[in-house]
């Protein structure tokens, strides 16, 4: 019994050290970006067509790039603080983390069927111990602020 107990130590210490190896806290992948939609907003209604979700009328522009329709209700983000299950989660894809760059700031534009939103994003780069990493700093929607909340692999913009 004793020997059996001291293998099962041995495995649980080494399942933890390969977990410490794997997790690297310099891994900055892409962020993903959601666009949420509160359900108390004034803008709610305008992303709905006779009682459902308009998902044929909701456009994003990143850059130069041509407006993709990026409709995708998120369900079960209960880990988000805040979160109401009646409020839309829009799928934004990923954007690489120097997506920021640019001190003057990146512009998004998201399109419904009644609305064209601007969205600002600013960030700034820094050197860590990581390298150069790069963090949103300030984020504007319609030239007024919006909120947002930051993970370290997501950020959700609030409308």
């Amino acid at each position: 019994m004793k020997k059996f107990f001291i293998l099962f130590l041995l495995v649980i210490s080494f399942c933890n050290c390969s977990y410490k190896k794997d997790s690297d806290p310099c891994d900055m992948g892409p962020y993903k970006l959601y666009i949420r939609v509160k359900e108390n907003s004034p803008e709610y209604s305008s992303f709905f067509k006779q009682g459902e979700i308009d998902d044929n009328a909701i456009f994003l522009k990143i850059r130069d790039k041509r407006e993709q329709n990026i409709f995708s209700i998120k369900k079960g983000l209960s880990w988000i603080e805040g979160y109401n299950a009646k409020d839309i989660m829009l799928d934004g894809g990923t954007l690489p983390r120097d997506f920021f760059k640019d001190n003057s700031g990146e512009t998004l534009l998201l399109k419904n069927r009644t609305k064209t939103y601007t969205i600002l994003i600013k960030g700034a780069s820094q050197e860590n111990e990581c390298g150069e990493v790069y963090e949103v700093q300030e984020l504007m929607v319609n030239d007024g602020k919006a909120t947002f909340v930051l993970g370290s692999r997501y950020f959700i913009i609030d409308l």
